[in-house]
């Protein structure tokens, strides 16, 4: 009768290493997959990091281009979007960004509004100008 008993525990411990083996066996499967789907992600992150940072050049590059001609270099030219590479963008602090982002949009602002009042002033010229036309008009003709 012991050895039945001893028997029936001996199955009992192999089904139980069994099912413990098949859970481990599905354990594992599953830590692998979600490694796999780890790696891709982690590929598809540093592809959208890497097109990120072409974005950001050509922005960069772009809003470069436009700044001489606006008069802006010397505004753009130690801000801190426009200065720094993408690593140390990310390692800012917000303030930091907040303040560089106010700074680049005070600049601009700054800079429209001395376009604003040159345009009015081209216009105030202009009106002087035909103002004078007409009056060496009317005198040539007296």
């Amino acid at each position: 009768m012991q050895d039945a008993n001893r028997l029936e525990q001996a199955d009992r411990d192999a089904q139980a290493r069994h099912n413990e083996a098949e859970s481990a066996q599905r354990a594992s499967i599953d830590a692998q997959s979600r490694y796999l789907r780890e790696q891709q992600a982690a590929t598809i992150r540093s592809k959208r990091a890497e097109q990120a940072e072409l974005a950001r050049f050509e922005a960069q590059r772009s809003s470069a281009s436009h700044t001489e001609p606006a008069g802006l270099v010397d505004a753009f030219a130690d801000k801190l979007l426009i200065a720094l590479e993408v690593v140390d963008l990310t390692q800012a602090t917000s303030l930091a960004t907040d303040t560089a982002h106010k700074d680049v949009h005070r600049a601009v602002d700054a800079r429209r509004q001395q376009a604003t009042v040159m345009h009015i002033l081209c216009a105030e010229v202009d009106q002087t100008e035909q103002g004078w036309a007409g009056q060496l008009h009317i005198r040539d003709e007296r």
